[in-house]
């Protein structure tokens, strides 16, 4: 049985994922930590948040072919 909040936080890494904008100021300004796997950060306003694996490396793919 899934829990709701699991359902809300996947619909929430998929929509980062895919629009590439913090989840806290909306800016598109997202960097991946290469400390840790799945933490990113915002060099606009300094959040860092964990974010779920499978999204995780596709965003990471998608911010490193950018560079």
């Amino acid at each position: 049985m899934k829990f709701k909040y699991e359902d809300e936080y996947l619909a929430e890494c998929k929509q980062i994922e895919e629009n590439e904008c913090c989840p806290y100021c909306g800016r598109k300004a997202l960097v991946h930590c290469s400390d840790e796997d799945y933490f990113f950060a915002c060099t606009a306003c300094g959040h860092r948040f964990e974010f779920d694996g499978e999204y995780a490396e596709e965003l990471a793919y998608y911010l490193a072919s950018k560079q």
